[in-house]
This record gives C-alpha cells, sequence and structure tokens, in this order.
C-alpha cells in the first residue's frame, strides 16, 4: 500500500485532536535536514489551523504564516539543491511545483487579514493538503532517490 493509502486508511497515527496532521517517520525522505524542515512546515501548519502555538498562546496568524513562508523558501533552496547535486532527472518540474506552492502562499499571506475564521481554517487545510498530502507525500517521495543523504 502507498504511504498515501495508508495514511487514508488509518495506517499511520491519526493527528493530536487540535492538529490536522501528525509527523510520522514514515513520511521521512531519509535527508535528516530537509526531514527536520518537513517536520518544521507541518508543525508552522498545525499552528495555523489550532490559532495557538504548542505553548497555547494565541498566534498572529500573519506573522505565522509569514514564518510558514520563510521557512517554505529555505526548505525549497535546500530540496533544490540536493536534488541538482544528485541529478535528478525531474528538478525542472519539481523547481516548478515550489513555484506555484510559493505563489499560492504569498497570495493566501496577502488574503488571510481579510478573511474570517471559516474561512482562514479551510484556506489553511487547503494549503496543508497541498504542501503535505501533494507535495511532501507525493512528489517528494517519488524523488525520495534523489533526496536521500
Amino acid at each position: 500500500m502507498t504511504l498515501l493509502g495508508r495514511l487514508l486508511h488509518g495506517a499511520v497515527p491519526p493527528p493530536p485532536p487540535d492538529d490536522l496532521i501528525h509527523w510520522d517517520e514514515a513520511y521521512s525522505v531519509g535527508n535528516a535536514l530537509l526531514d527536520n524542515e518537513h517536520r518544521d512546515i507541518v508543525a508552522v501548519l498545525n499552528d495555523l489551523y489550532r490559532g495557538r502555538g504548542t505553548d497555547g498562546r494565541p498566534l498572529d496568524p500573519e506573522h505565522t504564516l509569514a514564518r510558514l513562508r520563510d521557512v517554505a523558501e529555505v526548505h525549497f533552496a535546500n530540496e533544490e539543491a540536493v536534488l541538482a547535486r544528485h541529478r535528478c532527472p525531474r528538478l525542472d518540474s519539481h523547481q516548478s511545483e515550489h513555484r506555484v506552492l510559493w505563489s499560492e502562499l504569498s497570495t493566501l499571506a496577502a488574503a488571510m487579514p481579510a478573511m474570517d475564521a471559516d474561512t482562514r481554517e479551510r484556506a489553511l487545510a487547503s494549503m496543508l493538503r497541498k504542501i503535505v498530502l501533494g507535495h511532501i507525500l507525493v512528489a517528494d517521495m517519488r524523488d525520495q532517490d534523489y533526496l536521500r543523504e
């Protein structure tokens, strides 16, 4: 069964009640730096979804989304450098996916101040699906052999 199938059919532990997703080692690409960055991205998305940090303090969604953009920018550069170093044949398409995600993060950041809580929750859940389910668990897993170090 694919990783996505395991996630959707319960073979991967469910997230804590207030999180959208729980990081599982099954999501690892075999590169400590990139895996830590993936964990950070998931943690920030969960913080945004909850509306508070792990310490329980309320978050400023715009500030937290800016933090996500910063983490994603560094991560995308690191991931692309590893793929280039390992001569991944799909580097161009992977870079294109990063550009699309970056554009969507920027659009969300600009729109977030005007969103009510329900709209923000739906937008963040959609972004989480795109980044985690669409990119990390599909594109990164597809290119996992080129990401290992």
